[in-house]
C-alpha cells in the first residue's frame, strides 16, 4: 500500500507526530512518502525526527506562504490556506497514494467541505484519507447565536469533507463531533496525545546531563519558549514569589526562546539570569535532553494564557510523577484537577499567580500522584498512539489492531 503524509509545517509536535506516524506505518510494510515544505526538510526538527528515518521517501515541496523574515511557513488565512490546498494537490498527483495522512488538519479542515479539486480527486479514486485535528472552537460552550451558528456550519464543513476518518487529541471535541450526526460519529475517534518515554535517570544525573546547578528547586517551562505560553506572567511571578522561596529555587526554560524572551531575560531579568535563577537553555532540544530536563525539575509549570487544548507538557509531567502549576482554562483545568496533578489558577492575574507558584514550589516535595495515573499515562503513550492511527490501514491489510479498542473507549468516554 501506497501511503501519503501530508505535513508542511514543522513548528510544535508537527514533525514528532510525522515521525510516530511514519515508525506505525513502517512497520505495516506500506511505501510512505512524506510531502513537506522544503523549509521543514531543511529544519533541525526534520534532522531530529526524521534524519535518521530509512525508506522514507521524501518529497520537499516550494511555494508555501512564508512568514516574513523566518523559515516558520503559514498555514493560516487566505494565502497559507492556498498555499497549503496547492501542495496538497501536487503532492497527490507526484504520489498518487492509496491512503493519505494530514496528521495537522486543523488549517484545511473546514475548507474541504467546500467543492474543490482535492476532496473531488480523493472521493472519485476512493482514496482513503485520514485527518488528525489539535484543536477547534466547537469543543467548548459558546454563548450567543453567532457562535452557535459559527458552530454549526465548522461541524456541517467537517462531515461534507473528504475524509475516512477524523481523528482528535480532545475527548471532549470528540463528543461534539460525535453528537453532531451519526455520521461524524461514524468516523471520528479520540486519539492520544502521545509522549516519549523519560530517560531513566534520578534528578541529579537529569541535572548534570543537561549542564545546570545541582542544587535547589526548579520550576520548569519546556518546549517553545514564547509569549503565547505565558513566559512572561511567569518570570513576573517567580519574581514577585523570590521573598517566599528559598535562595536557590530556580526557573527553568528548556527550550528554543523566541525574540521577545531573548530580550526581557538580557534586560529586564538580567539580574537573575546573571545569579542563576533563571536558566535558559535556549536551543531546540532532542528527546534526551527534552526528558531530562522533565526529570530534573520539582514543578513543571504550563501558565499557558489563552490555551484551550491539549498540553502535552502537562502528560509528560505526571510519567515523571510532577506536581503541574497550570492556567485554570479548558484541557489544561480539567486535567489536571480529574487526575489530581497539581493545581490550577488565573496565571493571567499577577498577584494570584506569585501566590500560588510559592505555594506550589513549598509544597512540590509532598505531591503524591493519583492512583490511576499509570492508567492516564499509558493512555498517552506513543505505542497506543501509533496502534489507534494506523487501525484503518491495518484493517485495509487484514493486520490485528492489538488491545487499542479498550484504551480508546475509556479515553473518549
Amino acid at each position: 500500500m501506497r501511503v501519503l503524509i501530508f505535513e508542511p509545517q514543522h513548528a510544535g509536535h508537527n514533525l514528532a507526530y510525522v515521525s510516530r506516524l511514519c515508525e506505525g506505518v513502517q512497520t505495516l510494510g506500506c511505501e510512505v512518502h512524506l510531502a513537506t515544505s522544503r523549509q521543514a526538510a531543511a529544519s533541525e526538527q526534520f534532522e531530529q525526527h526524521l534524519g535518521a528515518r530509512r525508506n522514507l521517501r521524501v518529497l520537499p515541496l516550494d511555494g508555501f506562504h512564508q512568514r516574513s523574515g523566518s523559515g516558520v511557513i503559514r498555514v493560516n488565512g487566505p494565502k497559507g490556506v492556498r498555499s497549503l490546498h496547492r501542495g496538497f494537490w501536487n503532492a497527490l498527483q507526484e504520489v498518487k497514494p492509496d491512503h493519505v495522512f494530514v496528521p495537522f488538519g486543523n488549517p484545511i479542515s473546514n475548507w474541504y467541505g467546500l467543492p474543490n479539486r482535492v476532496s473531488r480527486y480523493l472521493k472519485a479514486n476512493q482514496i482513503e484519507t485520514e485527518l488528525v485535528l489539535l484543536f477547534g472552537r466547537y469543543a467548548y460552550p459558546l454563548d450567543g447565536l453567532r457562535s452557535r451558528c459559527k458552530q454549526r456550519y465548522a461541524l456541517s464543513m467537517l462531515q461534507r469533507g473528504p475524509w475516512t476518518k477524523i481523528h482528535h487529541i480532545l475527548p471532549h471535541a470528540v463528543r461534539v463531533i460525535s453528537s453532531f450526526s451519526r455520521q461524524l460519529q461514524a468516523k471520528t475517534n479520540y486519539l492520544p496525545d502521545p509522549v516519549d518515554p523519560l530517560p531513566s535517570i534520578d534528578r541529579q544525573q537529569a541535572r548534570q546531563l543537561i549542564g545546570v546547578p545541582a542544587d535547589g528547586r526548579y520550576i520548569t517551562m519546556m518546549g517553545l519558549i514564547e509569549e503565547r505560553k505565558g513566559v512572561h506572567q511567569l518570570l513576573a511571578a517567580f519574581r514577585t514569589a523570590l521573598p517566599n522561596l528559598q535562595p536557590n529555587d530556580r526557573v527553568l526554560l528548556a527550550g528554543k526562546a523566541s525574540e521577545d524572551v531573548r530580550l526581557a531575560l538580557s534586560e529586564n531579568y538580567a539580574d537573575l539570569v546573571a545569579s542563576q535563577r533563571i536558566i535558559a537553555l535556549d536551543r531546540h532540544l532532542d528527546g534526551q535532553a527534552f526528558g531530562a530536563s522533565c526529570c530534573a525539575s520539582n514543578l513543571i509549570c504550563t501558565p499557558y494564557p489563552r490555551h484551550q487544548y491539549s498540553a502535552s507538557i502537562v502528560i509528560q509531567a505526571a510519567a515523571a510523577g510532577l506536581p503541574v502549576l497550570g492556567n485554570a482554562v479548558g484541557w489544561i483545568d480539567e486535567t489536571i484537577r480529574t487526575y489530581q496533578l497539581g493545581t490550577t489558577c488565573d496565571t493571567n492575574d499577577p498577584a494570584c499567580f506569585a501566590k500560588q507558584l510559592s505555594i506550589a514550589v513549598n509544597t512540590s516535595d509532598d505531591f503524591t500522584p493519583a492512583a490511576d495515573i499509570d492508567q492516564f499515562v499509558q493512555r498517552h503513550s506513543v505505542d497506543n498512539f501509533k496502534t489507534l492511527l494506523t487501525a484503518r490501514v491495518r484493517e485495509r491489510l487484514g493486520v490485528a489492531a492489538g488491545n487499542a479498542s479498550l484504551l480508546e473507549h475509556r479515553a473518549a468516554s
